[in-house]
């Protein structure tokens, strides 16, 4: 049961830039939903030697958050840029 809701406040984003970190990607979000703290738990996946994957895995705070931010995403208003 628990697993199940974790799931539901779970998104997998992918292409992101290179040189973003979890707290790059956060307030990204943060600012496409217009209010702080919708991560609760952000994790890049990272290559051996510390070079992103370009992909990673959210925990919002709620089901319902984490749609928001699915659509924020879906809409492209989510945005970072890559510096490297």
């Amino acid at each position: 049961r628990r697993q199940r809701s974790i799931r539901r406040r779970t998104l997998v984003l992918v292409y992101l830039p290179r040189s973003a970190t979890e707290d790059h990607i956060c307030a990204a979000v943060d600012r496409a939903l217009g209010q702080q703290g919708n991560v609760r738990q952000a994790r890049i996946q990272r290559e051996r030697w510390g070079t992103s994957k370009c992909w990673g895995l959210f925990e919002f705070a709620d089901p319902e958050t984490a749609a928001a931010a699915h659509e924020a995403c879906r809409l492209s208003q989510v945005s970072l840029h890559d510096t490297d």
